[in-house]
């Protein structure tokens, strides 16, 4: 009896260690990510091609195919209207690579272009989990583009889980105005002289009033020139000095960018022309410091400057088996004012949003617990309560062979 009933419970231990298994297992779900990494903020009339780069990134933890993109342009507000054109689209997705271009990007509705990026990665177009794909779009200007125009520019992605055809995971990057600018002025006449005096590393703009076809000067200077450290090589820092005085009151998007560190792009318009920012732009990098793994903003002297943002930090080699911790004047931040946090091994940048500025460091010190590390899914997950449901059932089919096994043998001893 005991022979047996010692076989029934280790029967028992294993159908109960299965179910454990089967309930601890991670659980994602089918997600990813698609930023937008680069984009000018404004393109001349008549300029050479504009381009808009985007980084996909497979964070849903299984492969996935990518299907199709769509590469959005249009006016702003008038979406009836084509306001650019598209050159070529480059695909790179692992070693595999893709260029289309001429009737390759043809058709599709007038605001869009219908990247298909399956087809044109044939056999390669599954992004393994944590795997990127890159997106490189070049568009030209439409001639019936003005100065003053704005243009937006996103890509949005469809993806299926090959296990799942059924099923499509969509993808949608940031959106981005673009401004239309007036060409640089070419005219080889010698200049009216100036009496203008210009402050020693800085640049001005005068107050204009825009036409489609001139800028005539209506009075007083603005400096629009930044610290070095923000226009170095390869930088997405916002050009301000392109700016009209109309567009500088109100400047969207406004990117600053350090290439070694990372960048900041502010989500509502920025007035550039307040005697406070006027007074201390050409020393900003005192009021505004991004370095490897942290950032600042001393909102006491740059109030202008607290704003909803998106944070990019670059170059942070961070431990995944550690957690990621956003600090906030050396505290941890457990709300939501700091949010969409995103760490892409691959290229070992960090991106999260915040509210408003403060000092923003980040901490990979501390390990995952146990919990963290199986991360269990919210029980209103499908998935999970089924795996709930199977769990119950393993124990209750042991329990009750247990206890009919029982039952039995005390049947038999009367």
């Amino acid at each position: 009896m005991y022979k047996k009933l010692s076989s029934l419970v280790i029967i028992m231990s294993v159908l109960l260690s299965m179910g454990s298994a089967l309930l601890t297992t991670k659980v994602q779900a089918a997600t990813v990510s698609l930023t937008m990494t680069s984009a000018p903020s404004s393109i001349q009339v008549g300029a050479t091609p504009l381009q808009v780069k985007y980084t996909l990134t497979n964070t849903s933890g299984i492969p996935l195919n990518l299907e199709h993109c769509n590469a959005w342009r249009y006016f702003e507000p008038n979406r009836s209207e084509l306001a650019l054109y598209g050159v070529s689209v480059s695909i790179t997705n692992g070693a595999a690579s893709a260029t289309l271009s001429g009737i390759d990007l043809a058709g599709g509705s007038l605001i869009d272009i219908p990247i298909m990026a399956g087809w044109a990665l044939g056999n390669n177009k599954e992004v393994p989990a944590g795997g990127s794909a890159y997106f490189t779009v070049n568009y030209r200007l439409a001639e019936n583009a003005k100065v003053g125009d704005k243009l937006k520019v996103y890509l949005t992605c469809g993806l299926k889980n090959p296990a799942d055809d059924s099923n499509l995971i969509g993808a949608n990057s940031s959106q981005k105005l673009i401004s239309v600018i007036a060409a640089p002025n070419t005219n080889t006449a010698e200049p009216t002289p100036t009496t203008t005096t210009q402050t020693p590393k800085s640049t001005t703009v005068k107050k204009t009033v825009q036409t489609t076809t001139e800028t005539e000067v209506a009075g007083e200077s603005f400096v629009t020139a930044l610290p070095e450290i923000f226009i170095q090589e390869n930088n997405e820092t916002t050009v301000l000095s392109s700016l009209s005085e109309e567009a500088l009151k109100s400047v969207e998007n406004f990117t600053l960018d350090i290439p070694e560190f990372g960048k900041i792009v502010f989500n509502e318009p920025i007035d550039f022309t307040t005697d406070n920012i006027q007074s201390k732009l050409i020393k900003l990098d005192e009021y505004i410091k991004i370095e490897k793994s942290f950032l600042e903003i001393n909102v006491s002297e740059l109030a202008e400057f607290n704003k909803p943002a998106q944070i990019t930090l670059r170059n942070q080699d961070l431990n995944t088996d550690n957690k990621i911790i956003i600090l906030r004047d050396g505290e941890e931040v457990t709300d939501e004012s700091v949010k969409d946090i995103q760490y892409d091994k691959e290229t070992n940048m960090l991106s999260f949003s915040v509210v408003g500025f403060s000092k923003y460091e980040v901490d990979n010190s501390q390990p995952l617990t146990k919990i963290e590390l199986s991360q269990p899914p919210t029980a209103d997950n499908s998935l999970y309560r089924a795996r709930i449901m199977i769990l119950s059932g393993i124990v209750f089919i042991a329990v009750t062979v247990v206890g009919i096994y029982i039952y039995k043998n005390r049947q038999k001893k009367l």
